[in-house]
């Protein structure tokens, strides 16, 4: 079994059982660009992009809708458009390319947020695996004991982190009360540290992944010989999430 690793009051790592190897000789860090790219069916891949005319009907299904079974709250969390915009009447508008996805709102404020969710546990799953329950009971649920272990770590960081890296951690349990940059700072380097050894390896290792991808993709020294390398990271992140948690969370049909 994989120790927790524990911030203590004083900002002291403490160890249960053996000494821990730094998490970083597991981390994408140590992945070269070589064994990135020699898979090149993982570099090629892309993920299917809607079109502007896809949205477009979509958006006016949704504002004009006619019921099949679905109401208009069902539409807009399944597609993830709320209706038509204002800016429809912009001719030169094209919804696919026109507005770049943004690392604060997809990786922070979407991607964590959820993984948070399923951790703890509280995960709305009910389009995916039928339960009205909200509860999934699966292996990357944290006990309620490590879970209340992560959140005095995090509560315990805000004595050793200085105030110009990051604002004041709140509870995990209160994440309504969460900013991008709590996540952030959570995913780039709280996370890595308190989720060792409560997550299970496959789960933890694919955190990490997405964790040491998004710090390289918000660095000041973005190189182009990098993106390629990225790219493929990221899909294997992908890959890997569809592997554990998709596919999990299908045989809860």
């Amino acid at each position: 079994m994989p120790q927790r690793v524990t911030l203590g009051a004083e900002g002291t790592r403490l160890r249960r059982g053996k000494e821990q190897r730094d998490h970083s000789q597991n981390s994408p860090k140590s992945l070269s660009t070589a064994a990135l790219m020699s898979s090149p069916s993982l570099v090629t891949r892309q993920a299917s992009r809607k079109t502007d005319t896809e949205i477009k009907a979509k958006a006016d299904e949704i504002e004009y809708h006619v019921d099949y079974g679905f109401n208009k709250k069902d539409l807009q969390k399944g597609s993830g458009i709320n209706g038509e915009s204002g800016l429809s009447v912009i001719g030169s508008i094209n919804y696919s390319k026109s507005f770049p996805l943004d690392l604060m709102h997809v990786p922070f404020e979407n991607i964590l947020p959820q993984l948070l969710s399923m951790w703890g546990g509280t995960y709305k799953g009910a389009m995916i695996t039928g339960q009205k329950s909200g509860k999934l009971k699966n292996e990357w649920v944290l006990s309620s004991s490590d879970w209340h272990d992560i959140n005095n770590d995090v509560l315990s960081s805000n004595s050793i982190i200085p105030a110009q890296l990051a604002r004041m951690m709140g509870s995990v349990n209160a994440r309504g009360y969460w900013t991008a940059n709590t996540y952030a700072h959570f995913m780039k380097f709280l996370g890595p540290i308190v989720l060792k050894g409560g997550l299970p390896d496959r789960y933890y290792k694919n955190f990490v992944l997405l964790s040491e991808t998004v710090k390289v993709l918000i660095g000041m020294d973005m190189k182009k010989c990098k993106l390629a390398a990225l790219g493929t990271a990221l899909v294997i992140w992908v890959r890997d999430f569809e592997r554990g948690w998709v596919k999990a969370m299908a045989s809860d049909k």
